[in-house]
């Protein structure tokens, strides 16, 4: 394991677990043991920004959704890198700018995902491979739920196996539970 700080430990294909921390992501056989380490490909100076890892969501597809201080990547049951949706840090930034991105990510059951950004929520469409703004997409409730996300930044959601939709502002004293 790259790393002894650990983030997550997922269940993946095949009884392999994918574990995140803090250097990467691993891949661990638990039945004889073997570990592969998976780097998120970054330019050399922010390479460990990259890959520190801070949310981790294995979709119904088996793709790895790895979210880091720099971006939220997107790997197949291969360990191909599909998608990505970087902030755009450079190594200038080092020492000037605080390295955050993802604060969040959720998958719905057909292997979309939400993923909550220091820009906003964004939408993963696991068929095209693309992130865009949650509030474009062109689901009209989708949109409506992208509104109430886009009014209040003081959020935490989750979805259940039945996609429903869990949201609490954490900053409302009375701290209720909206259900989408």
């Amino acid at each position: 394991i790259p790393d002894n700080f650990i983030r997550y430990i997922r269940k993946w294909k095949d009884h392999s677990l994918v574990i995140a921390t803090s250097n990467g992501l691993s891949i661990v056989n638990p039945q004889n043991g073997q570990c592969q380490t998976i780097l998120i490909p970054a330019r050399k100076e922010i390479l460990r920004q990259t890959n520190y890892i801070v949310d981790l969501e294995i979709t119904s597809n088996n793709e790895i959704v790895a979210g880091s201080s720099t971006g939220v990547y997107v790997f197949n049951s291969r360990l191909q890198l599909v998608a990505k949706l970087e902030a755009g840090y450079t190594p200038e930034d080092i020492g000037k700018k605080r390295f955050l991105f993802c604060t969040g990510i959720t998958s719905f059951s057909n292997g979309d995902i939400l993923v909550s950004t220091i820009k906003g929520v964004m939408f993963y469409d696991h068929q095209k491979k693309i992130f865009f703004p949650f509030i474009e997409h062109i689901n009209p409730f989708y949109r409506q739920l992208a509104f109430h996300l886009s009014q209040d930044p003081h959020h935490v959601f989750s979805l259940d196996k039945r996609n429903r939709f869990f949201c609490i502002d954490y900053i409302d004293p009375k701290n209720q539970i909206i259900i989408f």
